[in-house]
This record gives C-alpha cells, sequence and structure tokens, in this order.
C-alpha cells in the first residue's frame, strides 16, 4: 500500500476492542466540519503559545509571533468579525502572559509600546 496522508484517515477492517474505538475515532473526527476544526487548531494554538510566553517569553525570540497562526486559523474557519476578535484575543493573551512571566513590570505592561 502507498503510503499518504489519506491512509491516517482511512478506516480498515481490523478485529478487536481496540479496532472498535479507532473506527468510532475516525467517524468522530470524519463528522467535524472543516471550520470547526480550524477552530480548535485556532484553540489548541492560543493555548501553546501562550504557555511558551510564559515559559521563555524574553525579548527577540518571537515566540509570540506564534498568535499570527491562530488568528489566521480562526478567520479562515469563519469569517471577519471572528478574526478580529480573534486578534483581539491575541493581544489580550499577550498582555496577560506578559503580566503573569514576572520578567517585566506593570509598568511595561501598561506602557504605550504594548499597546501598540
Amino acid at each position: 500500500m502507498r503510503a499518504t496522508i489519506g491512509c491516517l484517515f482511512e478506516s480498515r477492517s481490523r478485529t478487536g476492542q481496540g479496532a472498535v474505538i479507532a473506527d468510532y475515532a475516525f467517524r468522530t473526527i470524519r463528522s467535524v466540519s472543516p471550520a470547526q476544526r480550524l477552530l480548535a487548531l485556532s484553540v489548541f494554538a492560543y493555548a501553546v503559545v501562550f504557555l511558551l510566553l510564559i515559559a521563555f517569553g524574553e525579548p527577540g525570540l518571537g515566540v509570540s509571533q506564534g498568535f499570527y497562526l491562530a488568528i489566521v486559523l480562526a478567520a479562515l474557519g469563519t469569517d471577519a468579525f471572528v478574526g478580529a476578535a480573534a486578534g483581539a484575543t491575541a493581544a489580550c493573551l499577550y498582555v496577560a502572559a506578559e503580566a503573569m512571566s514576572g520578567r517585566e513590570g506593570w509598568s511595561y505592561v501598561l506602557s504605550a509600546g504594548v499597546s501598540i
């Protein structure tokens, strides 16, 4: 059998309890719309970038650039209004991560540079 990405999602005839669980998982994944998959990936990207910012968010590393992916995924899965809301959410999460990391004081978080 030729190895393709489609092979990962096709149902194979197997026997046993593991086969039943795997078939149920494949059917569940197929029943979710592409827009819902994009939104789920967006939420996952928000969480990963937020946690990385708290752990490793030093100036110049570009960790916060990962929010762009989350914004694009949310906008692709829905419309422009939700995309704009995703951008505002990313800005709020960035400020929250900076405040929670403890590396910068509140004077930095509330400065004009962050508000841009």
